[in-house]
Parts: structure tokens; sequence; C-alpha cells
């Protein structure tokens, strides 16, 4: 099959397949020689209200590659969707919020809104980066806006280059763009024909050829980050975090402390006795760390004061509530480390918190 044929052929069957979208497939069979695992489909958030437009995101493969992993996905609009232009295709990823999911160190680059999960390790693999100044990393892959055809129909494919995942591990999850998808098996090798250019490298054509040197100078472990796994109780009062090696428990101080106070409320004890039943059924060792959050409404000073004093006051009601032989710290951080955005009302709540912090036992 020629060039333009097999491009036609892949653009099609992509289109198809996206019109009977729901839960992604587990992995598919080659489409006219292009790898699909799976497929979803997202609405531009400039384009909420009429719906006009959709957007394809297209997970291909994840690969072992000259000590890599790399994923290749594509994305453009669907061939019913209203024209528009990169950042309509761009600005279906999420909010940037969103698109910095995974990584603690933030950047604007939406095409690198992509992440690996080794749940068996409960870590998160993320794409590398370069350079110094957080506010302005560069993302080892397809970065660059013009990397999309905007055209309705039109698909472009793109990769992502992470850090090494272990040898040990066969299959993972992966997000592309705000959407997951589960149980990809990790292959070997770089897809090809692999295809150098600046402009948009459309599916069944080729695939983007790999940075390997500026892969090779970021910084691989400030790209793996512990997985967090959140449950919450149904009233939205108590939620727990599980990381690789350390669990927390967090509390929220609007139901523990009356406005800017310190004093438990009645409703405190019930909190804190759930608290200290998970502490107990998963059995922690060694140091449960006591630490007070607030939001950032107030001086800093006056909000670590805050958050300490509410830390003193949940660790005196916790102690005789957990087993012998567990040492227990407080702690205050006042507005320093938010879980959500201080710019809104439900924000604000979430980072109004205490979090007990502590190992479970059989982790080392």
């Amino acid at each position: 099959m020629n060039q333009s044929r097999l491009r036609r052929s892949a653009l099609g069957a992509l289109a198809a397949l996206g019109l009977g979208l729901g839960v992604p497939p587990a992995q598919a069979d080659d489409i006219d020689g292009v790898p699909v695992v799976g497929q979803a489909e997202a609405t531009p958030t400039s384009n909420q209200d009429d719906g006009a437009r959709k957007v394809l995101i297209t997970l291909h493969s994840v690969r072992r590659v000259e000590g890599l992993t790399v994923v290749y996905w594509s994305v453009g609009l669907r061939a019913d969707s209203k024209a528009g232009d990169q950042a309509d295709v761009t600005n279906a990823f999420g909010l940037d919020s969103t698109a910095n999911l995974f990584r603690r160190r933030v950047h604007g680059e939406s095409m690198c809104n992509i992440g690996v999960i080794d749940r068996a390790a409960k870590k998160v693999y993320t794409p590398l980066a370069i350079g110094t100044d957080p506010t302005t990393l560069t993302c080892v892959g397809s970065t660059f806006v013009d990397a999309i055809d905007p055209t309705p129909g039109a698909i472009s494919v793109a990769y992502a280059a992470l850090p090494a995942l272990p040898d040990e591990v066969e299959r993972v999850s992966v997000t592309v763009a705000g959407r997951v998808f589960a149980d990809v098996p990790v292959e070997s090798g770089a897809l090809l024909p692999a295809v150098s250019t600046d402009e948009p490298i459309a599916v069944g054509t080729g695939w983007p050829v790999i940075d390997l040197e500026s892969a090779r100078r970021a910084d691989a472990e400030s790209s793996i980050y512990p997985l967090t796994e959140h449950r919450a109780d149904l009233t939205g009062n108590l939620g727990t975090r599980e990381e690789s090696e350390t669990t927390s428990v967090d509390i929220a101080a609007d139901v523990l402390f009356a406005v800017d106070e310190a004093k438990l409320t009645p409703k405190a004890r019930d909190l804190l006795r759930s608290a200290a039943k998970e502490i107990t059924e998963q059995k922690a060792t060694g140091r449960v760390t006591i630490t007070g959050h607030t939001d950032s409404d107030g001086s800093q000073s006056h909000n670590l004061d805050l958050s300490t004093r509410r830390a003193q006051a949940a660790a005196k009601e916790l102690r005789p509530l957990l087993p012998d032989g567990l040492e227990v710290t407080v702690d205050g951080k006042g507005e320093s480390e938010p879980i959500a955005s201080n710019e809104t009302a439900s924000g604000k709540q979430q980072n109004r918190r205490v979090t007990v912090t502590f190992t479970p036992g059989g982790t080392s």
C-alpha cells in the first residue's frame, strides 16, 4: 500500500473507531500497520456550549527505546467537527492544573500531559524535562503546538519521552491528555519509520524522531513521583492518600475547628476516632506526624501559627487513641502546601485540613 493510501486508510479507520467511543478498548490489532491501544474523545473547554468540536485522542504504544520509556499517541479534530486551530485541540486536554497533575515542577505545556503508572511499585513516570527554571521547563517530546494539524479529520502523531521503567514491568496504566488507558503492554523498540520534521506528522506516514540528546540531559529522578491513591468517606470530611511508603489521612479543619480557632469542636472526636482506626488497622509503625494546614486568607505568619496550634490540639486528642509504641510529632505548614487552588471557595476548603501521616506495617 503506498504512503498516501495508507494515510487515508489509517485516518478513516481511526475516525471510524472514534464514533463508537466508550471505555477505551484493550490492546487492539493494528489498523493498516498503525498500532492502536485505545481511543478517547474530549471537548475543547472553549467550545463546551455548542459542542461543535470533538477531539480524538489515540494511544498507539508504550515502548522501551534506548534507556527511555516512549509514549506514542495522536490527536486531532474529528472529521465532523467545526474547523478550529491548534489551541482548540490542546485546550481539550484539561485545565493547567489538570495538565500538571503528575508534575510538581510547574510548566504550561499541555502536550506534556502524559503519565505512565506502575501500580505495583506505586510510582508515576512523567515526561523528562530540560531547564532549571520551574516555570520554563521544556518537556522532551512533541511539545510544539505546530505538531498538530487543526484541520477536521486530520490526525497528528506525537510522542513523549519518560524515564525508563523497571525491566520487570510488563503492563502499565497510561494517562494521555487527561484520558486514562488501563492495562497497556510495554513493548520494545521505536516505532518506524521515524520522521524528522517541524511539520505535523499525519498518522500512517511515520513517527516522530526521539530527541535522545535532550532526554539524556534531563534529570530522570525529577520526573518520577509516588503514586497517590485517594479515598474519601461519604461526607468528604475524611480522606486517605496512599503513596509508595506512607499513608496520609486528611481531616477537614472546618469540622474540627470553628473559623480561625484552634479549639476542637464537638464533632472532632468522631473524625479523630476514624483516623485512629485507620492507623490501627494499617498497623502503623514508627512515627505518626500530625500537620496543620490553612488556606491563603490572612498573613503567612498568622496561618503558620494557626496551623501549628490546630495540629497540637488534634495531637492531644489523638494520642490516647493510638496503639502503644508510636511516636507522635506535630508540625504546622500554614498555607505553604495547598492541595487545591486558593482561588476558589471549594479549593480553600480543601486546603484547610489536618493531615495525619504514618507508615503502614510491613513497609520499609
